[in-house]
């Protein structure tokens, strides 16, 4: 009898460390499968963004408002160019 009791607990506490080793496990892979995806989704998700806004223009003022702060300075940028060699020509004409 002593030798059954003794065996089910030890198998009652080989099954409960199973269960909290697949436990922990399935945590640490969920944790880090989360971290190298969560990384990667924002890396890839701004070159998709870029690439889209530069040829066509009317597109443009549509993802305006979502991120109004990282458009307005691009745009400004090319603005000023876009000026500047239009004055340049005006300056050369009358030479």
């Amino acid at each position: 009898l002593p030798l059954t009791e003794t065996r089910r607990r030890v198998l009652l506490a080989a099954l409960a460390l199973a269960l909290l080793v697949a436990l922990v496990t399935t945590i640490l892979l969920l944790l880090l499968f989360g971290r190298n995806d969560s990384e990667p989704m924002p890396r890839q998700l701004p070159p998709t963004v870029f690439v889209p806004t530069p040829p066509p223009t009317p597109a443009t003022p549509m993802p305006q408002p979502s991120p109004s702060e990282s458009p307005s300075p691009s745009r400004t940028g090319p603005a000023t160019p876009g000026q500047s060699p239009g004055d340049e020509s005006g300056e050369g004409s009358p030479l």
